[in-house]
């Protein structure tokens, strides 16, 4: 998609759309932030009818800068650190790679730094998740207090 102009990027969606593609993968980081914009654009009145994924890439480069880490060392500490979490699948290409994913479980991200990833990371809850926030947010259930908290904090509308 890279060197399309806006009006060509729409009409890309329009054609995929009518073919019936239903997954839009963009980031923050393509077309130096415009892809994610023209995306936005094209999806206007149709967002409910696909699943759209994204790379959070801006801020983990920032918070891997400040730690002198790999983005990917950045990532599979802060999964490490979510409520539920007990261990990650690694996907190493080197031993270098490798070593640098071990080299995670070592790494303990700041609050600070683990609230930045969580909030550009938050997805939208799905049923039963927004139920229960919505509903019962003042008797969660021990296993999901976590999640509904962070819902709560990054996802509700006006909070």
């Amino acid at each position: 998609m890279a060197g399309l102009d806006a009006d060509a990027y729409r009409r890309f969606f329009d054609i995929a759309f009518d073919a019936g593609v239903n997954l839009v993968d963009t980031a923050n980081m393509y077309s130096c932030g415009q892809a994610e914009e023209i995306t936005a654009q094209a999806l206007a009145g149709r967002r409910d009818a696909l699943i759209l994924t994204s790379k959070v890439r801006m801020p983990l480069d920032d918070i891997a800068q400040r730690y002198g880490v790999s983005v990917p060392r950045v990532v599979l500490a802060w999964l490490l650190g979510r409520p539920g979490v007990t261990g990650v699948v690694l996907g190493a290409r080197s031993e270098a790679h490798l070593q640098d994913n071990l080299a995670a479980a070592e790494l303990r991200l700041t609050d600070e730094g683990q609230e930045a990833i969580t909030r550009v990371s938050q997805l939208p809850a799905y049923y039963p998740w927004w139920h229960r926030a919505l509903n019962a947010g003042d008797r969660p259930d021990p296993a999901e207090q976590p999640y509904l908290a962070e819902f709560q904090r990054y996802a509700l509308p006006g909070d």
